[in-house]
C-alpha cells in the first residue's frame, strides 16, 4: 500500500513526505509478515529508493535526515540486510547531515 501510494504520487513528491515513507516503512517491519516481505524481497524498497536518491540535493532539512536515516537504520537492523543502494544512501545522508551541521 505504502508503496503504491509513493508511486502514484511521484510527480507530486515533496520533501517531507520521503521522510513519511520511510518512517512508514520502518513502522511496518515491526510487522512479522511485512519484515518478511522485505527479507524476502530487498528490491521492494528501490522505488522509494531511486525517488530520495533523485532528491539528493533538496533533502538539508534536519528533520528529514534524522527522519529518514532513523528509518533506514531500522529497517536494515530488523530485516538483517541492507536496503537496496545501502552504501549509496547511506553516503548522501551523511553528507547532507555534514552540510545542515
Amino acid at each position: 500500500e505504502l508503496l503504491n501510494l509513493q508511486h502514484n504520487s511521484y510527480d507530486e513528491i515533496l520533501l517531507f513526505h520521503l521522510s513519511f515513507f520511510w518512517n512508514q516503512a520502518s513502522t511496518f517491519v515491526n510487522e512479522r509478515e511485512e519484515c518478511q516481505k522485505i527479507i524476502r524481497n530487498p528490491g521492494i524498497l528501490k522505488p522509494l529508493v531511486v525517488q530520495t536518491l533523485a532528491f539528493r540535493e533538496q533533502i538539508t532539512d534536519p528533520r528529514y535526515l534524522a527522519v529518514t536515516a532513523h528509518a533506514i537504520a531500522k529497517i536494515s537492523f530488523r530485516t538483517r540486510k541492507p536496503i537496496v543502494d545501502s552504501s549509496t544512501i547511506w553516503r548522501v545522508l551523511e553528507t547532507n547531515i555534514l552540510k545542515a551541521a
